[in-house]
C-alpha cells in the first residue's frame, strides 16, 4: 500500500516549478475535507485557500479543468506560490474519494485527484461508486486489500471530516469551490483574472 499520510495536520502541496508530480507535504492546522482546500503560500507569507469537492462537485470539476491549469502554470510551477489541497466531502462517496487520494501516497495524490475529476461524470453516477473508486486505486498501486483497509481507517475519516467542519465553522464556506486570498474570499472562483489580480497585489505588499 502506498504511503498513507494520515496525520491530523498533513496537507498536500503542488509547489514545484518543474513538474505537476512534484508534491510535498506540510504541517497545517486542520486540513480540509471532501470539498477540498488548497492553500497557496506566497513568498512574502500571503496565502490563498481553495476548498472544493473533488468527486461530486461539478463546479469544482469546471474549476479543475478551466482555471486550475492556468493558475498552476503562471503561479505555482513558476515557483511564486504553492497550492495546497484540502478536502471537504459532502457525502459518503466524496469522503471515500478523498480517502483514496490520501491512501494512494504522496507522489500519486494529485494524479488521483486529476482522474477523479476527469472521470467524474461516469464513476459518480454508477450504482456502486465504491467499486469504481477501487478500480481507480488499482491504477495507482492501491491493491484491493489496501483499498479496503483505507476505507476502514477511522482516523483518516476523522481527519477529513474535522477539516470539513473547520472549513464550515471558521472559514464560513457555504459553497464549492471557494477560494481565499490572504483570508479574503474570492467572489468568483471561476474568474481567473480576479484570482491573479489578488495574488499580484499580495506579492507587491
Amino acid at each position: 500500500m502506498p504511503g498513507l499520510l494520515q496525520h491530523k495536520e498533513t496537507a498536500f502541496i503542488a509547489g514545484r516549478a518543474n513538474a505537476r508530480s512534484g508534491i510535498s507535504h506540510q504541517v497545517a492546522t486542520n486540513p480540509g475535507g471532501g470539498i477540498t482546500k488548497r492553500k497557496i503560500h506566497l513568498r512574502n507569507g500571503s496565502k490563498l485557500f481553495k476548498r472544493t469537492e473533488p468527486p461530486l462537485c461539478s463546479d469544482c470539476r469546471r474549476f479543475h479543468e478551466e482555471v486550475y491549469p492556468a493558475l498552476t502554470e503562471e503561479w505555482v510551477f513558476s515557483g511564486k506560490v504553492r497550492f495546497v489541497l484540502r478536502e471537504y466531502p459532502l457525502d459518503r462517496y466524496a469522503l471515500q474519494a478523498s480517502m483514496l487520494a490520501r491512501c494512494s501516497g504522496e507522489q500519486n495524490f494529485f494524479g488521483v485527484v486529476d482522474v477523479l475529476f476527469e472521470r467524474q461524470p461516469s464513476w459518480s453516477k454508477i450504482a456502486n461508486p465504491t467499486a469504481a473508486l477501487r478500480q481507480i486505486g488499482m491504477q495507482f498501486g492501491v491493491s484491493g486489500q489496501a483499498f479496503d483497509a483505507c476505507m476502514a481507517d477511522e482516523s483518516l475519516v476523522d481527519m477529513i471530516l474535522s477539516s470539513r467542519l473547520e472549513g464550515h465553522q471558521r472559514m464560513r464556506v457555504t459553497s464549492t469551490p471557494t477560494l481565499f486570498v490572504n483570508g479574503q474570499m474570492v467572489s468568483n472562483p471561476m474568474d481567473y483574472s480576479e484570482i491573479s489580480g489578488r495574488i499580484r497585489s499580495a506579492l507587491q505588499r
